[in-house]
């Protein structure tokens, strides 16, 4: 099974699947199987990877909502400050 996969399973099942400082955590945790936990454990990097660019993709769509409709920027120039302002939170340049 993939990660995307194991990340969709879960989501279907119930789970919430956040990422804080490099962990995992999957609630209700106190739910999963022993199948899902071993799953869990083989693919935390892949799953935190998949997070994080889930959170960086509704971060960046957020930040180029307010500048368009809130500070009167065009779509294309409101899209490229978020990746700008994205990337510096993220600790990375804006053309990685």
């Amino acid at each position: 099974m993939s990660a995307q996969d194991l990340l969709m399973q879960l989501r279907s099942a119930g789970f919430r699947l956040d990422a804080a400082d490099n962990k995992l955590f999957v609630v209700p945790a106190s739910k999963l199987s022993e199948a899902h936990r071993a799953d869990v454990h083989a693919h935390v990097g892949e799953l935190l990877q998949l997070i994080d660019a889930e959170y960086a993709h509704e971060a960046f769509e957020e930040r180029a909502g307010i500048m368009e409709f809130d500070g009167g920027m065009a779509r294309s120039d409101a899209e490229a400050a978020a990746r700008i302002l994205i990337a510096n939170a993220r600790g990375k340049h804006a053309d990685d």
